[in-house]
């Protein structure tokens, strides 16, 4: 029996492109949550965003936020992991260094943006919705970091030769994942989506087999592979969908499938 899903957002529960859910998709996870199905999302977002895109469903549900630096429930933080400060001062450099590239910087609650184009600022706080802190001196910021990440527009993947270099540099004392449409992101090292997940199921006294969990790319491929109830997006590339057991076109179909059964 499922008493657990979890779903990535961007490209996984958000329509790709899409900034918010569809109302059907919020009554359906409505739905789960009285039938005492619990819910959760995993993302490489931060909280306050993610809080909002579930609206009037959000509360009581559990937030796997900046790639499983951070897990939020009823305003709590649970595995919360830092990254060394002087590595990640650095890495903002070598980022901002990059032409044509931003970086996102992310603190517990809040982004730090020292953004180069208007366009960039734009993204986050208008269009992804954000909560923002403009800062002009990084080294300013007492907070310690949970996810740096670089973004470069235009790109379904950040450049293979900015990606290896990137990672040679920093794969050692950091996390980096591949988390598509042009970002490339760094955590701490030993956070993951993945690590965060395995937390979760221990702190509710949950086994993988009642937990169902959805993917698109590489940053969910550590917690897809917990579980045979595992899926997939058709759209996902190849290389991806041997990390699955099971694929589906959307998240809504297969939560409306177990709607069905739950409340025959």
């Amino acid at each position: 029996m499922i008493k657990l899903i979890i779903t990535d957002l961007d490209g996984t529960l958000l329509k790709r492109g899409n900034q918010s859910l569809d109302a059907s998709t919020l009554e359906k996870v409505e739905q789960l949550k009285r039938q005492g199905i619990l819910f959760a999302a995993a993302s490489g977002r931060q909280y306050p965003n993610m809080r909002r895109l579930f609206d009037y469903v959000g509360e009581d549900m559990y937030y796997i936020c900046e790639n499983g630096s951070i897990i939020i429930h009823n305003e709590q933080e649970y595995c919360k992991k830092t990254m060394p400060k002087q590595v990640s001062l650095e890495l903002i450099q070598d980022i901002l260094a990059v032409d044509g590239a931003e970086a996102l910087i992310s603190g517990a609650r809040t982004s730090y943006l020292m953004p180069k184009t208007e366009s960039f600022y734009n993204r986050m706080a208008n269009i992804v919705k954000n909560d923002i802190t403009l800062v002009e001196d990084i080294h300013t910021v007492e907070e310690d970091f949970i996810k740096i990440s670089m973004y470069m527009a235009g790109y379904e993947r950040v450049p293979q030769e900015i990606n290896q270099r990137f990672r040679e540099k920093y794969e050692n004392v950091l996390l980096p994942t591949d988390s598509g449409n042009g970002w490339l992101d760094f955590v701490p090292k030993g956070s993951s989506k993945g690590t965060a997940v395995s937390y979760l199921l221990e702190h509710l006294g949950i086994t993988p087999e009642e937990v169902m969990i959805f993917g698109d790319h590489e940053n969910d491929i550590s917690m897809l592979t917990l579980t045979d109830n595992s899926y997939i997006m058709a759209h996902s590339n190849d290389y991806m969908k041997q990390y699955a057991k099971h694929e589906c076109v959307t998240v809504d179909e297969v939560l409306e499938t177990m709607l069905e059964k739950v409340e025959m």
